[in-house]
């Protein structure tokens, strides 16, 4: 017993200071190295990710992925365009407007080519409208006849 308390007595000494007493037991190369690494899974976003990778690519779904971008892209872009609409003047004003403005400003032009009806069949159109039920019944009256409906639209 006095024996076995010495050893005792000198293992607790060795593990205090950190000196192993026992041999280790014998480790597979694995668990010296440690666990694997583990890769993350590649797919068509974390392959390469380079400007020039995503431009130059021929994958189809980054392809994709770009088309979706530029439409929203363009989407946003053309919204924000339409939302103030200026003329050369640097006014706000509507489309109508503009139009009414530009049929004035070509009267003289269209007095000199002789095309005042068509002008005035113009303006009529944009103070009727040409809506789809008044083509309809342009050409219904006219019998199927583009011209003679195109006519009846313009002239009045």
């Amino acid at each position: 017993m006095l024996l076995a308390e010495a050893i005792q007595q000198c293992t607790d000494l060795c593990a205090l200071v950190g000196i192993w007493v026992a041999r280790p037991q014998l480790r597979s190369a694995r668990q010296i190295i440690g666990p694997k690494p583990v890769e993350e899974p590649k797919n068509y976003i974390n392959i390469k990710n380079t400007i020039a990778s995503w431009l130059l690519t021929v994958d189809h779904k980054r392809i994709g992925l770009l088309y979706v971008i530029t439409g929203l892209f363009f989407f946003v872009v053309g919204g924000l365009e339409a939302i103030v609409i200026l003329d050369a003047q640097s006014r706000e004003g509507s489309v109508v407007e503009d139009l009414y403005n530009l049929l004035e400003r070509l009267t003289p032009v269209a007095r000199r080519l002789g095309c005042v009806p068509e002008l005035v069949g113009i303006e009529g159109i944009l103070r009727d409208g040409a809506g789809y039920q008044r083509q309809r019944a342009a050409v219904a009256a006219a019998g199927g006849d583009l011209a003679a409906a195109v006519r009846a639209m313009t002239v009045r």
